[in-house]
């Protein structure tokens, strides 16, 4: 796991949310604190949640509603276009920046989703080795041991490959 500061999407993220609190400074009074602060708000729990998400093991929930926050940003500034409050130019650039971030989170999110089920690894086959172990000893029992169990291993054996030469 790389710190969150290294990550392409999370540097074109915070270049995104910088470009916009500038662009935000100079909306009309009457889009300021309601369009404005919203867009604000959005952005930072863009950043928050990249950070967030880098941190997890499972990480396609928390992408997923990381693309969410990044579509909402994106339908705010459509909005603040189709109220003439930024100028097409400066919109087709931020446009370009959000798309960016968008195919970088869907790319990570499917990374992310074969690693998990099994792409390239053999977590199948090392759930189903302690599914069957377990259930002659604990018949549906302690499911959360067997799950921490399991995370574990998937952990030991992403390790083992990252160092194969």
């Amino acid at each position: 796991m790389t710190l969150a500061q290294h990550l392409p999407v999370y540097k074109a993220s915070y270049d995104l949310t910088l470009s916009l609190f500038l662009v935000i400074k100079k909306f009309p009074k009457e889009f300021k604190y309601t369009l404005g602060e919203q867009l604000k708000k959005d952005c930072l729990m863009l950043i928050s949640s990249l950070y967030k998400t880098n941190t997890l093991l499972h990480k396609k929930e928390s992408l997923i509603e990381t693309r969410a926050t990044l579509e909402g940003i994106r339908v705010l500034l459509r909005l603040s276009k189709d109220l003439h409050i930024i100028a097409v130019e400066r919109f087709v650039v931020l446009s370009e920046s959000i798309e960016t971030i968008s195919k970088q989170l869907l790319a990570w999110e499917r990374k992310s989703q074969s690693w998990y089920e099994g792409g390239g690894s053999t977590l199948k086959n090392s759930t189903q080795f302690i599914l069957d172990t377990r259930s002659d000893y604990f018949p549906y029992s302690s499911f959360v041991s067997l799950k921490s169990e399991l995370n574990i291993i998937a952990w030991r054996k992403w390790w083992r490959n990252l160092f194969r030469f």
